[in-house]
């Protein structure tokens, strides 16, 4: 089983043969957030032809703002692995005994998206047709968008969005106050790629499964785990309504995040827990319901009536956590932290949407791996954003996991990949990890 690398000058002619034979090595980072980088790094002899200049520096495809497109294959297993921009050229000169080095650096095609400022308005637009909007001016670098419904949208009718700076920074900025995700997956064919944006892609099929083996047959080189326990983070606070002027609680106690990947999830939407919870939480809910008779429906938050029934809320709700964190361990809660919501300037809708995705976000690093992998072993090529297995590393760190970030390192006769994955809690949610692929949460 041998490595094939692909390398695409434009939007699809391939390199030439002179080129090729001078490719040294390629690093490609893929990652779930936008931008993903690459680097390209050739080495070659000062030849009679290149008294003036190497090749490598003038050939017109490899100058700043060119086109690249990385492809690779492991067996039959190919991928795009990067449709990318340069943006960066450098060189260290021949020496004596040695020859040059010339790194062609450069980043996703998403680069585009981040030279121009503007400032516009999205009037009465949710924020998935925001980001539909934006990705579908971007058609002509092949950019198809996958967009999701986000729980915000049903509360953006009254309101003016404003977007101030690049429309890459604002798509990663009405990403991150979703609990979502931004970036560019090339692919599946040459010159395509899709403009993702929505939650943690946790309900892909699974990529074929990586194997820990002690006796140095395994294809994973590397493996670190580690578990936090107060990585979860449970969110309240109050927040000055901008509807109705009044002080009014927001809350969020339970992931919602689609498809769960672990058998001990933290903090997950379980029915018993949550209505534990709210059980817990009643008495605080109820003090702060009396805030509006307080203030006598006018906000006036430097009024000691105000302040008292604030005061009288808060320490309610945080008792009635307090509570909770006296349960049996096994619940999950004894080392959860819990968080004051400090954004203003929304409506109670918002702000629990808000709310609610800092607590999914908080889930996602609960487990977290990282390690290294060869891919000739491995016979096939990790990707991420996406899904895959771990088997051999024990009861508490097998099973599915989501794939963050992947660094590819490719050389002549080599490809080693670095990866990072999560996911929100201990325990594989199947009995065994099959060789094969099943779709993650199920049974094999």
């Amino acid at each position: 089983m041998g490595i094939s690398v692909g390398l695409y000058l434009g939007p699809g002619s391939p390199a030439p043969a002179w080129m090729m034979s001078t490719l040294d090595s390629i690093a490609v980072v893929q990652s779930d957030r936008a931008p993903n980088g690459f680097q390209l790094t050739f080495t070659t002899p000062r030849t009679p032809s290149e008294v003036a200049d190497f090749n490598v520096l003038v050939a017109a495809q490899l100058q700043s703002g060119q086109r690249i497109i990385i492809t690779a294959s492991v067996g039959t297993s190919m991928q795009v692995l990067m449709d990318g921009i340069i943006t960066r050229v450098q060189m260290d000169p021949p020496g004596a005994q040695s020859e040059a080095r010339i790194s062609v650096i450069g980043e996703d095609i998403s680069v585009m998206m981040d030279m121009h400022e503007y400032s516009l308005e999205y009037p009465y637009m949710p924020d998935s047709v925001i980001a539909e909007t934006i990705l579908g001016e971007w058609g002509s670098l092949g950019i198809t968008p996958e967009v999701t419904f986000s729980a915000s949208d049903a509360i953006s009718l009254f309101y003016i969005y404003q977007q101030v700076g690049t429309d890459r920074a604002y798509l990663n900025q009405l990403a991150a106050q979703n609990a979502y995700v931004f970036c560019i997956r090339p692919g599946p064919v040459v010159g395509q790629s899709r403009g993702y944006w929505g939650p943690p892609l946790r309900t892909e099929t699974p990529q074929p499964v990586l194997t820990v083996d002690s006796s140095g047959f395994g294809s994973v080189i590397s493996l670190s785990a580690s578990f936090d326990s107060t990585a979860p983070t449970m969110i309240y606070g109050l927040v000055q309504d901008t509807l109705t002027g009044l002080p009014l609680p927001a809350m969020a106690i339970a992931s919602t995040r689609p498809g769960t990947l672990a058998a001990y999830p933290q903090l997950s939407d379980d029915p018993s827990i949550s209505g534990l919870l709210s059980g817990a939480l009643s008495a605080g809910l109820g003090a702060v319901s009396a805030i509006g008779s307080a203030v006598g429906g006018v906000v006036s938050l430097v009024s000691s009536s105000a302040g008292s029934a604030i005061s009288s809320g808060v320490n309610a709700v945080t008792s009635g956590i307090g509570d909770i964190t006296g349960v049996s361990p096994s619940n999950s809660f004894a080392m959860q932290p819990l968080r004051l919501f400090d954004h203003q300037g929304l409506n109670i809708l918002q702000a629990e949407a808000r709310a609610q995705a800092l607590l999914n976000a908080s889930t996602d690093q609960v487990v977290t791996l990282t390690g290294r992998l060869d891919a000739l072993r491995y016979g096939s090529i990790l990707i991420a954003p996406g899904v895959v297995g771990l088997r051999g590393a024990g009861n508490r760190f097998d099973g599915y996991y989501y794939v963050q970030k992947v660094t590819h390192s490719i050389s002549r006769g080599a490809y080693i990949q670095e990866f990072a994955m999560a996911r929100e809690g201990l325990g594989s949610t199947i009995a065994t990890v099959p060789l094969t692929q099943v779709t993650a949460g199920g049974t094999p």
